[in-house]
Order: structure tokens, then sequence, then C-alpha cells
């Protein structure tokens, strides 16, 4: 067949594009037949120009995505047939709905590189052999996107006592983010997963430890970017429980010891705002005192506990204010509360009921009770203190008593002598029930629960010449535990006698050798132990060797083993026994007699009646007796 110039001119020039694009076989070519594709559909990738045809054959498997980062994506397959090929790599354009070509390799793998944070797509890949122009079909796509960045800025916006707030900065293209905590110590473990830039971790425990850390994920929940750097934090411990009280020239604040506490804040009121006025250290600390203040004066105060966390102060939440009043407080009361003079004791059911009373009292030896009106504790009031020891210490008389109310630190009230004059009153280290008081020459013995503990006589007799109102013992001598209760004690014959009380069953006596008596650290070697009846509350040896035990119980006759009196024995003492024998004599007493002493010829009794309106018979003097009429 013949062809016109120009008919041949058409066809040279299909023949040199035909070459052309022969040289270029990696650019995929569309035909007139091809169609836009979906991103599923790759039937619509037409083979490349060179390709003369496309073969089944020459089949790429297992397209997987293989590695991520926040920009590239690594793509893997597998390819079985030993022909040598290269492989087109095609990524879907949105666009134009169509697959367009992206590059080519002849390795098994392929980096989409430059990929945007927000973007998703598809990539199929197909083998082509240069030598034989043969073409494989492409593959089934696979979607492709980055990992989102690493969460950066994760930080504690608010700690609270069960609960706290993180924040972080977003980050690019994220669907949501995942929340990971762990203890102090431990594995991490998925808390939740949100859509914005900050969560609230709610029902935590208290004063605990956390460790926090958030990573983002994007398109699904498993496309996960690296986590933020660990933030370590707590929840602020709880709020304690405030008491406030006004003493002379000072306030006293008091709580409750909170679980996980370093320690506590103090807030004081100064007319605008409540300002730091101490950091307290330590969980068990729980008393701060304001002093330097004016009397007559209203002060308002709060505390917060906090912990400390990475060397920072978390603090909870303050208290509610609380606010207390100054005032002048002086020296503790030395006058009768019941009885104010003879006439009005000689009056009274204590004095009419009771004979021993009426034939043995020497009124002007006695003397009123100290402190019953008014107790000055180290700057601050007590109103409601109870009377238990009493020694005779050189030239002193010691008096204890504790606070009913359980408020105020028991106390020695420190006496002339003879009672008459109040010299200071003294505060022990704790609210011991101070039940028994004795004096060894060197030190002052206090019972407490199972145990004796000592003070330095030279530190109330230092308090005494001072005759301040007050002075503090902050911390005992020596603490001796024994084997039985220790409730009333005396010094006889080189040894510390300690008894014990009970009131159904016998109680115990034992007999002591005081060790390391002027040491920093006396402590007490048993050498005799026996029983004695029920109900003691004092004890005392005459200088004859005999034994007066001061016995009572309950305010009435009304009430279980109601008892009164004071039961006198003649034991026999040995080194390593004593033996009390039978009750020679036994005399009645007011109503709840407690610790007896004897100084010269006269027993000494202490009464708590005085504290007790409901009991019978009740008594607001340290009674004194001539020892010869018993």
């Amino acid at each position: 067949m013949k062809l016109r110039r120009s008919q041949k001119s058409i066809w040279a020039f299909v023949l040199t594009l035909a070459l052309v694009l022969g040289e270029f076989a990696c650019l995929p070519v569309k035909t007139k037949e091809a169609s836009a594709a979906g991103y599923q559909d790759v039937t619509a990738i037409p083979a490349t120009g060179s390709a003369i045809e496309q073969d089944g054959k020459m089949e790429v498997k297992d397209l997987i995505v293989a590695n991520k980062t926040v920009d590239s994506v690594t793509l893997n397959w597998n390819y079985f047939v030993s022909d040598d090929v290269i492989f087109y790599i095609y990524k879907f354009d949105t666009p134009t709905q169509t697959y367009a070509y992206v590059g080519k390799t002849s390795e098994k793998k392929y980096i989409c590189k430059d990929l945007k944070a927000t973007e998703s797509c598809y990539y199929t890949v197909c083998a082509y052999n240069e030598k034989t122009r043969k073409q494989g079909f492409c593959t089934t796509p696979v979607l492709v996107y980055p990992l989102p960045a690493a969460v950066t800025n994760l930080k504690v916006d608010a700690n609270q006592t069960k609960s706290i707030q993180l924040s972080w900065n977003p980050v690019e293209g994220a669907t949501g983010y995942q929340i990971y905590r762990a203890g102090s110590s431990g594995a991490y473990a998925l808390v939740t997963t949100v859509a914005q830039t900050a969560y609230t971790d709610i029902n935590l425990k208290a004063a605990t430890t956390y460790r926090y850390k958030v990573r983002a994920y994007s398109f699904e929940n498993t496309n996960c970017g690296a986590f933020s750097a660990e933030v370590r934090t707590t929840t602020t411990p709880a709020t304690p429980a405030l008491t406030v009280k006004g003493g002379d020239e000072r306030v006293r604040l008091t709580w409750k010891a909170v679980s996980g506490a370093s320690g506590y804040y103090v807030y004081c009121y100064n007319g605008a705002s409540y300002q730091v006025i101490a950091r307290i250290k330590g969980k068990s600390k729980v008393k701060y005192i304001h002093t330097g203040l004016t009397n007559g004066t209203t002060y308002s105060y709060q505390i917060a506990s906090f912990r400390i966390i990475n060397s920072v102060d978390v603090v909870g939440t303050p208290t509610a204010a609380k606010a207390a009043t100054t005032l002048r407080i002086g020296h503790s009361s030395l006058k009768a509360t019941l009885f104010r003079n003879k006439s009005k004791l000689k009056k009274s059911a204590a004095y009419k009921g009771c004979k021993t009373m009426k034939k043995s009292l020497n009124y002007s030896k006695s003397f009123a009770t100290p402190g019953m009106a008014s107790t000055n504790i180290a700057g601050f009031q007590s109103k409601t203190m109870c009377p238990q020891g009493i020694t005779f210490a050189k030239s002193y008389c010691l008096i204890t008593a504790y606070d009913r109310a359980a408020v105020e630190n028991s106390v020695i009230y420190v006496l002339s002598k003879n009672g008459k004059k109040l010299l200071t009153t003294i505060a022990l280290p704790n609210k011991t029930h101070a039940g028994g008081i004795a004096f060894d020459g060197t030190n002052v013995w206090i019972t407490q629960g199972y145990t004796v503990r000592s003070i330095p006589f030279s530190a109330i007799q230092s308090a005494a010449k001072q005759k301040k109102e007050w002075a503090e013992i902050t911390a005992f001598k020596s603490i001796v535990t024994l084997t039985h209760q220790a409730a009333t004690l005396t010094y006889y014959k080189k040894k510390l006698w300690v008894a014990s009380y009970n009131e159904l069953q016998k109680g115990y006596l034992g007999a002591y050798t005081i060790t390391g008596k002027t040491s920093s650290n006396p402590g007490l070697s048993r050498t005799a132990l026996t029983r004695v009846p029920t109900r003691v509350q004092g004890i005392a040896f005459t200088s004859s060797g005999k034994m007066i035990l001061s016995r009572s119980c309950q305010t009435d006759a009304k009430q279980r083993g109601f008892l009164h009196v004071l039961s006198i024995y003649k034991p026999k003492i040995k080194a390593k026994s004593i033996s009390l024998g039978k009750c020679k004599k036994t005399v009645d007493m007011p109503t709840m007699n407690e610790e007896i002493a004897i100084n010269g010829s006269y027993l000494y009794v202490n009464f708590e009646s005085v504290s007790f309106s409901n009991a019978t018979k009740r008594m607001d003097r340290v009674c004194a007796f001539r020892i010869s009429k018993f």
C-alpha cells in the first residue's frame, strides 16, 4: 500500500515518539482506555510505554509498611521471580483521583519521603524487566501515613489530694493522645485516650507519687509517636484538722499528722492576706507556737500540708481559717476552790463523813491543791487539771497533775516544802497520767503506763529558784519499761518502789535499785516483786518501817469498787524479797485519795475528787495527818 506524504510524516512521528518513550520507560503512560482509578483500584495503572506486554507471573507480593518516622514510611515487599527487574512505585493522587509515578528502585524496599503529618495516601508497586520489556501487574495498594511527632512540654498544672491535672503542646496531625501512668516505681499502664491536650487524672490516692508520659497517635490508635519526657509528681497530702488556742502573748496551733506529708506550712492573716510564717518539716511535727504577740488581740491562722517531690514542695489545700485571742495568764492559782476557810471545810461532807478528818487532820499544815482554778502550762491556761502524785524533794513539795480535757501537757507544781507558796509550774514533755512521783536525791521519777521516767532534779531546782510563772521540760532524761503497770511509786532505803493499780485483782509492787543514778541515763534493776491489794493509788514508808497504801476507786457508792481508805502494813523486807503480811489497820479517807508522801511526822494525802463535780466527800486540799494518830 502506498502512503501519501502526509501519512508517512505521521507514522515517522509515532515511531520517533515510541523510541523516546522507550528511553524513559520509568514514566507511566496513560492510554486512551485508561480511566481515573480509586485508591484500591490499580487496574487503571497502564503498562509503561516500552513494555511489550504485562506478565501475570511477574508478581510483587507481600507489600507492607516496614518502618515509619515522622516524615517517611519504608515499604518492603517480596519478589520470587529469578529475572532481574526494577520496581516502579506509584502513589495515589487525591486531586486527580489517579495513581502517579513517584520513583523506581532495584531493591525490595522504598522510602516514601517528605510525608506530611496530616497526610495519608495509598502506594502500589509493580515489577519491570528492562530486557524483556515485560511488566507485572501492580500490587494491592497499602495505606501509608507517617508517625506523629513526640509530645513535648508535658507538665503538671495542678495537684490535688485525689487528682493531678496535666497538659502538653499539641502535635500536628494527631488524632488523639494516650496517657500512661505508673507509681513511684514499676511499669507504666495506659490510663485513657483523649483528643484534647489536657487531662485530669482522678480517683488517686492522697500523698502518693505518680509518674506520667504521653504520646500522640494519628489515623489509628496503633500509629503512635514517641513518648514525652517523664513527669514525676505527687498528689497532695490531706488537709489537716487544725486547732488553735490563745495563750499569754502566744497562740498554739496543733493538728493531727497527715499520712504522706513531708511537712506543713503555717499561715497568719496580716490584715490583707494570709502569709507564710513557718515551714515545718517532718510529718510528725504537729505543733507550732506563734510567740511575741500582743495580749487581748485576735489572730487568724491556716495550715497546709506539703509533700516534697523533685526537691519542690507540693502544697495541699489550706485549712479553713481558725482564730484565737491572746490573754494574760500569770501564775497558776493557789487558792481553795471548794472550801475557802477552815469553817467551810468543817461543814463539808468530806469532813463530817470521815472520822479520820475530825481526829487527825492538821488544818494549818494542810494546803490548797494548786492549779485547780487555773494552771499556767508553758504560757497556756487550763481549768481542767486533775491532781495525782505528791513527793517532797529537799526544800520543795512537788505535785503532779494531768489535763482531764487532754489538751495540755501534764505538769509538776513546785511549792515550798510547807506548800504555802507556789514557786513555778513545770510543763512535762507529754500528757502522761503522772499518777506517781518520787525523788531519789538526784532524779525525779514519774510513772507513765508501763514505764517510769526520770528528769533531773537540778532542772526543777533551777526553775524554782527563778520563780518564773512557768518552765518547761522538753524531754525525759531516761525511760525505763517495767514488767507491770506503774501507777504509783516512792523512794525508800535507796530503792524505788513501784506499785500497779487494778480494780478487780491484786496488783504488783516491785523494788528497784537505781543504776547510773548520776549519769545521763539512769536505769532500774529489780530486786524484789510481790503482790499488793486492789486499787492502790499511793505508797509511802514510815521511819519505823510501816508501809501505807493509799487505796481508792470511783466517785460514789453506786459504782463498782467504790473505796477510799489508807491500808497500813508492817512488811518484811529482805535483800531480794518482800512480804506484806496482813493489813494492820484501815483508815477512812475523803473520796478519791491519790498519792501520799511523808514529811517529818506528817502524812500528806493528795485528792483528785476536787476535779470531779459528781464525787461524794470531795476534797480541795492536800491534807496533812499526824502519822502517830494512825
